[in-house]
């Protein structure tokens, strides 16, 4: 029987907390200038952050999302026949409104694999959406789906 194991790893740091003297105020400024330095240009005319103080969520959290994504990926025949095993890195950016967009390979099998997880990244349903001083910002996110023969 083949079966499919996927694995996430998510690592997004919150920035920026309360100040309560002037060392701590210089260097929350420098965290922010930092943070400044880490946003990126997407297609639209919003900025697209790394880090936020509050991460964008898969409605239903991180097991929902493991759900989602066991149910969905289909291992590719190609894949299977060659034994094909190993991990498939994609990125994506969660928008204002929580939509998936910009999805793009960062690290691939072959095989069919890489566009496996490419299709159900972008048949994901809208996220909660990441926040930055209290406003829904986008985010970039980085998944890696681990595809394994059972």
């Amino acid at each position: 029987m083949k079966k499919i194991v996927a694995s996430f790893a998510v690592a997004l740091i919150p920035v920026a907390n309360a100040c309560t003297n002037e060392g701590e105020k210089a260097e929350t400024m420098q965290a922010e200038a930092s943070q400044s330095a880490r946003m990126a240009e997407s297609n639209s005319d919003e900025n697209v952050y790394t880090v936020v103080e509050n991460s964008p969520e898969f409605a239903g959290g991180i097991t929902a999302l493991y759900t989602f994504l066991g149910k969905n990926i289909k291992y590719p025949k190609e894949a299977s026949e060659a034994n094909v095993r190993g991990k498939v890195l994609v990125t994506f950016v969660v928008g204002t409104n929580g939509a998936v967009r910009d999805v793009k390979l960062l690290k691939g099998l072959g095989y069919g694999t890489d566009e496996e997880a490419i299709r159900v990244v972008k048949a994901m349903p809208n996220w909660k959406p990441g926040s930055q001083d209290g406003k829904n910002v986008a985010v970039k996110y980085n998944l890696p789906i681990s595809f394994q023969l059972e």
